[in-house]
């Protein structure tokens, strides 16, 4: 079956007959269109443009569901299977949802659902359907972000609106099973201080604890080198050079099969990048150069479609344009200019010059504040929530180089959690006996696996 093809077609009859229970004759009539046209839609000999699907989903009083599950439909098919997914919706709170799916043959959904200070564990069977399951939510906000990890690779949509039952997926609402992750949005608090004091200061037992985690390395370095409330300090330290596996398409490839996945057409979307950045706009000649591997003129144009096809930064990494302003003391501030369409994730790579090759950088974003300090050349990730919120500040030593941009980066350090508030320490978060649950659930472990980790850690 082509996504958006069968897929398409079942979700718009199902919609009109099931949910808004119209006959063809009255929609084609409030749309201003032929029923015949109506009918080929629904039949899959001819596909709705963008403006259509928009047109139907407010014709359905759908708030956004039916064209945002019409184009989530197939993802499977556009992208590959990863484990971690974030999204950051916009605009006023409202009814959301995420739909977590997974590989054909595994038969169940488990995953771990991450949002500011809650946390929700999801575990359905799904046997040999791969339809998966939404998990709905009343209220939305756009940061922090919210954060899904499945156990196993899957994949995972967001969207706005109510999702009907008539869908027949199975829905769990996320306020009846949410729980409350201790430490809230910041990595202090998470692990009892006597563990933290031992992982900084015993490097064999660190070793041990991140082969108990076995994933993640730079996350559980961060939790576990969390000493106070007030003293959020993150160690940056290089990569270790690794080959990275799951590169997916190469990149026109990539581009192509996630647009045709979304059921756009070149022309949708170029007009779906221009409503991006309307001072640059695109033709469908230009997302068919992408495809073809040709280097884009226009402005931002990988970026954009990243964007239109909501493949959340991992269709690009662009560089964005830095001010550098005067230097304080020994440090400089570097502001970087994110454009205004961008949500998800950003980068920022630093490269010490000369003798000093460790120093404290700072990351200043609105009210916000993160702490740090680079062993040497490495990359950092944290993510733009609204498109309202402007560009960061580095403050780093005078003489370092600096480059920022937007997209996925699989060699940077993820350094979204353990945030200040300027001027606003806050009083220390009560500590776990050991490690916060729904931190080690994330990793797939227990509160009794950690408790036989620290009797035996040499045995890891």
């Amino acid at each position: 079956m082509r996504i958006g093809g069968g897929q398409l077609t079942w979700l718009l009859r199902t919609w009109r007959n099931d949910v808004a229970g119209l006959p063809q004759a009255v929609v084609a009539e409030r749309l201003g269109i032929a029923k015949a046209t109506l009918s080929m839609w629904e039949g899959g000999s001819r596909r709705p443009n963008i403006d259509q699907l928009r047109a139907l989903d407010a014709c359905y009083a759908a708030g956004g569901a039916l064209i945002d599950l019409a184009l989530a439909l197939g993802t499977p098919e556009g992208l590959p299977a990863r484990h971690i997914w974030a999204h950051n919706p916009q605009g006023p709170s409202a009814p959301h949802w995420a739909w977590l799916r997974p590989r054909p043959g595994d038969g169940r959904i488990e995953a771990l659902l991450r949002w500011a200070a809650f946390g929700q564990e999801v575990a359905e069977a799904t046997g040999d359907d791969t339809r998966g399951v939404f998990v709905t939510t009343p209220v939305s906000m756009p940061n922090p972000a919210a954060w899904i990890r499945l156990a196993r690779p899957g994949w995972v949509d967001f969207g706005r609106g109510v999702v009907p039952a008539e869908l027949g997926i199975p829905i769990v609402s996320a306020l009846t099973n949410a729980q409350v992750a201790g430490g809230g949005h910041s990595a202090a608090g998470l692990v009892a201080p006597h563990i933290v004091e031992r992982f900084i200061g015993d490097p064999v037992f660190a070793q041990a604890v991140l082969r108990f985690f076995g994933d993640r390395p730079d996350l559980v370095i961060q939790v576990f080198s969390t000493r106070q409330g007030w003293d959020r300090v993150a160690r940056i330290s290089p990569p270790v050079p690794t080959p990275i596996a799951g590169t997916g398409l190469p990149e026109p490839a990539a581009f192509r099969r996630l647009r045709e996945a979304r059921a756009l057409s070149q022309a949708d979307a170029a007009q779906v990048a221009t409503e991006l950045l309307p001072d640059q706009p695109v033709r469908a000649e230009q997302v068919r150069g992408v495809e073809s591997g040709s280097s884009p003129r226009t402005r931002f144009l990988r970026a954009r479609l990243d964007r239109a096809y909501r493949a959340d930064g991992h269709l690009c990494s662009e560089e964005v344009p830095l001010q550098v302003g005067p230097a304080s003391t020994a440090d400089v501030r570097v502001d970087v200019d994110i454009p205004e369409f961008w949500i998800g994730p950003v980068w920022f790579t630093l490269v010490p010059q000369g003798r000093a090759r460790s120093g404290r950088v700072r990351l200043e974003w609105g009210a916000d504040i993160k702490h740090m300090v680079f062993d040497g050349a490495a990359t950092i990730s944290c993510r733009r929530a609204t498109h309202d919120s402007g560009g960061p500040a580095l403050f780093c030593p005078r003489d370092w180089q600096v480059t920022a941009g937007m997209g996925h980066r699989p060699d940077a350090r993820d350094v979204n959690f353990g945030w200040l508030r300027k001027n606003d320490p806050g009083p220390p978060p009560a500590a776990p006996e050991d490690v916060n649950e729904i931190f080690l659930n994330w990793f797939g472990r227990s509160r009794d696996d950690f408790r036989r980790f620290l009797a035996h850690p040499e045995a890891w």
